[in-house]
């Protein structure tokens, strides 16, 4: 049986209600090709692994830095809010507009031994890879994203922590938004850099995705794009409401072993179902978007295929240039 953990219904102090939802950590042996009870952190670790083998790049040796600092590509910065957390943050080198608009990527489970900078951006090298290499940073610090991403978004990348395992999940929700309200501040002061505050959206995977899902009843954020979405319930009837018009993209492989691809459809059912009757939405497909990625075939290399499905969804998500191109229009 899965184990549930649920979260209570809070008021945000900005009078935004933000919905608990529960979600669940299991491994099924029906529904991930005969792998038994394997613990699920030692898949994820397989899938950070598997990330480090995507794009063989050579990226510097971390540096850990509470004043931000330039990576090896000058657009990558690290930086850190004492009060909630260190991040990393990506600014486009030609901003076209005076005001950009802003994502926020949230990470799933790692180990986290390392700085922000390392987690996100080293991939390929001779030293362990990051354990968050799956998300668009690391193509940014490479200059390796699609140019609807790397010309016209703000990118940050909020962490958990230098040895603190696990991911945002488990943080408190009015921390997360604390520190998305101090980075908008932060590159206005220091940047001279404006962020659109109505153009800020997520980008989750994993624990991030079901995070996001929770985080998008607020409000206040204009669209959500999700990466192996795992919550395995049915949103609460006042969740979907709140998420009732918020434009949102998933990408779910058929063969994920860690969260199943059930997850994503029954999130999609619900949020299509939400939309019945609804006059004022004109083409649900523009706002409710699914995208079912059919498995890779397996390695003979004698290398394990664990947890490879679960992190490729994020990947092609990353690189996808219709991903940003469609958040842009929202």
């Amino acid at each position: 049986m899965p184990h549930l953990r649920s979260l209570a219904l809070w008021l945000l102090s900005s009078g935004c209600l933000l919905c608990g939802i529960s979600r669940a950590f299991h491994i099924s042996s029906s529904e991930n090709n005969g792998v038994k009870q394997i613990e699920r952190r030692k898949l994820l670790q397989q899938s950070v692994v598997f990330s480090s083998m995507i794009a063989p790049v050579a990226l510097p040796p971390p540096c850990r830095a509470t004043e931000p600092q330039i990576a090896k590509s000058p657009n990558i910065y690290e930086i850190e809010d004492t009060d909630t957390y260190s991040s990393v943050v990506y600014v486009p080198p030609n901003k076209k507009i005076d005001s950009l608009p802003l994502i926020v990527l949230l990470h799933g489970a790692g180990n986290n031994q390392h700085s922000a900078l390392y987690e996100f951006t080293n991939f390929g090298s001779s030293s362990p890879p990051g354990d968050h290499t799956q998300l668009p940073l690391a193509l940014l610090s490479k200059n390796q994203a699609p140019s609807s991403l790397a010309d016209n978004f703000v990118v940050v990348a909020p962490y958990v922590g230098k040895g603190k395992q696990g991911s945002l999940y488990d943080e408190p929700r009015t921390k997360i938004l604390a520190f998305i309200k101090w980075v908008c501040r932060f590159m206005e002061e220091e940047y001279s850099l404006s962020i659109n505050r109505q153009k800020i959206s997520l980008f989750g995977f994993s624990e991030g995705a079901t995070l996001a899902v929770e985080l998008a009843t607020t409000r206040l954020f204009n669209a959500v794009v999700l990466a192996s979405y795992g919550f395995t319930g049915i949103l609460p009837k006042l969740a979907l409401e709140r998420l009732r018009g918020v434009p949102m993209w998933v990408f779910h492989s058929t063969e994920d072993d860690v969260y199943s691809i059930e997850c994503s459809k029954r999130l999609i059912e619900n949020l299509i179902t939400n939309y019945q009757g609804d006059t004022d939405v004109f083409d649900v497909r523009e706002i409710v978007k699914f995208t079912k990625l059919k498995p890779l075939e397996r390695t003979n290399d004698g290398s394990s295929d664990l947890g490879r499905e679960h992190i490729r969804s994020a990947l092609i998500a990353s690189r996808s240039t219709e991903v940003f191109e469609w958040l842009l229009r929202q």
